[in-house]
């Protein structure tokens, strides 16, 4: 401890004792869940902020929504099948039988139950419940808003912690690792079940995570879309392949619209004059965010879906251009549609994790900062289409945009863009920058483990996937033991998931045949 009592920028660096690991404590009783003809078991637990520290008396809240039937709401007050004992029926001594959990992607994203109906039509069908967990610090699960963070360590504000470390210390405690003792921790409470990992995206960081330290939890782990890089790949080398990817969709963006390379230009240089360089307040509803050129340069995650992903980053450029032409200034009716068209993809305001974490999810141990990863790679190695990363760029240099085009970054988190989101992001910016220097990482694998695994890993690759590496992919598969890889036709895309999500579970996890003596 400090000498003032407060935790040291450096709790946590410590590996979890994985197998000091308590049950979560039940908050109240099961209650009646449902929607869209499914029904479902509303669960609410209490963890510790540190699962390193057991002794420690700050507790936080877990939501889960454990969905294990379709059809007509059947529970009432009278009905005799309570929301408790249907829990136990779910659970052992009962039943034998895994239960499902769905691991969404982010980090920093909440885990709704009943956002992919056909999900949970597919995994009900494999006569498994699923259990669907907002991790800590999203959805319902103790959320992480600015005025949380303001409330922590004296007010949290930059005053009371000029260098941000101590409420980056506090961050700290909602990277994979703890997601992973939470959902031990949970596993206990419901009588030791056995889980059966879905993963997508960052979700496969978190079953790689659970994989290497706790697999006699675990029946099987699938994996779609989120292979974490190999093991001791910096996240230098991660972005470096990133920018290759997304180089490769900007070329093609630019092939189907080559008259964008110089509306994109037009449109950069508005926003660069306006505000004094800072761009302008996007309106109510996008939680006081601002547009800079910069930000409107970071549309190419949309790039993610595909063709439809590019064709809509166009019909930003057309909106913007359009009023351009016309008298240089952003119309109010252009920025509200930018705004209900999801702007620029990120949403950090809703989902500071995601901003303050995002380049944490690389640091896989002792001696491994970011140090704004993405940043500096996009700078050093791709300064001609990137250039614009530059804090000194000129946007109103002569010639721009004409022999090279401006690219779009992918899914990269800039410094810059923690500014322009708003308040809701302002007491993030400083344990932001401290986090990114922050080189006491525990470790989030154990590559040994992983090498002799039994546990089965079936995992789904997307060739043209423009968030995770395919070859990296296979690359970490190597290493996994009892592990192999599918590969996913060559239109689909990283979150087919949720756009084809049949598809994606018949050949990721095809339908078994149930034994008839699975249930006690």
């Amino acid at each position: 401890m400090d000498v003032d009592g407060r935790e040291p920028y450096d709790a946590g660096a410590e590996p979890i004792d994985w197998q000091a690991i308590r049950q979560a404590e039940r908050m109240g009783p099961a209650e009646w869940s449902g929607e869209d003809g499914f029904q479902a078991l509303r669960l609410s637990f209490r963890v510790p902020l540190d699962h390193r520290n057991q002794e420690s008396t700050e507790r936080i809240a877990l939501c889960a929504v454990l969905v294990f039937g379709p059809g007509l709401p059947v529970l009432s007050p009278g009905n005799a099948d309570s929301p408790e004992n249907i829990l136990r029926s779910l659970t052992p001594p009962k039943t034998k039988r895994p239960i499902l959990v769905y691991l969404c992607g982010g980090p920093g994203s909440a885990n709704p139950a009943f956002a992919l109906p056909d999900l949970n039509r597919a995994i009900l069908q494999r006569q498994h419940a699923i259990l669907y967990l907002d991790y800590r610090g999203t959805g319902d699960s103790t959320p992480i808003t600015a005025e949380r963070l303001r409330s922590i360590d004296g007010g949290g504000s930059d005053a009371a912690d000029p260098s941000g470390r101590r409420r980056a210390a506090y961050l700290r405690h909602f990277t994979q690792d703890a997601i992973v003792a939470d959902l031990e921790a949970v596993r206990l409470a419901l009588n030791g079940v056995r889980f059966v990992l879905l993963a997508q995206s960052f979700g496969g960081w978190i079953a790689t995570t659970y994989l290497s330290f706790l697999p006699r939890a675990l029946d099987a782990v699938y994996i779609a879309g989120g292979v974490p890089p190999p093991f001791g790949a910096s996240p230098d080398a991660v972005y470096s392949k990133l920018y290759d990817r997304v180089r490769k969709a900007n070329e093609r963006y630019y092939e189907l619209y080559p008259d964008n390379q110089e509306k994109v230009v037009k449109v950069v240089r508005a926003l660069a004059r306006m505000g004094g360089g800072r761009g302008v307040e996007l309106p109510p509803g996008a939680h006081g965010q601002r547009l800079t050129a910069r930000g409107f340069m970071t549309m190419g995650r949309r790039f993610g879906l595909g063709d439809e992903g590019l064709k809509k980053v166009h019909e930003m450029v057309e909106l913007f251009w359009e009023d351009c032409q016309r008298d240089g200034v952003i119309a109010e009716d252009t920025l509200q549609r930018f705004v209900d068209m999801g702007g620029t993809g990120f949403r950090l305001p809703e989902r500071p994790l995601y901003a303050v974490l995002h380049e944490a999810i690389y640091c896989y141990g002792p001696r491994v900062r970011s140090a704004w990863a993405a940043q500096r790679v996009g700078r050093e190695q791709h300064g001609a289409s990137f250039a614009w990363l530059d804090h000194e760029f000129d946007f109103f240099a002569d010639g721009l945009g004409r022999a090279q085009p401006l690219f779009f970054s992918g899914e990269m988190i800039y410094e810059f863009m923690l500014q322009d989101a708003g308040p809701e992001l302002e007491p993030f910016v400083l344990p932001a920058r401290a986090l990114a220097q922050r080189r006491t990482w525990p470790p989030l694998y154990d590559v040994e483990q992983l090498r002799r695994n039994t546990v089965p890993v079936r995992a789904l690759a997307y060739p043209r996937d423009l968030f995770v590496d395919f070859g990296l992919c296979k690359q970490t598969l190597d290493l996994i033991g009892n592990s192999t890889m599918t590969e996913a036709p060559g239109d689909w895309i990283h979150g087919s998931i949720k756009t084809r999500t049949k598809d994606v579970i018949d050949l990721l996890y095809p339908m078994p045949k149930i034994a008839s003596n699975q249930d006690e």
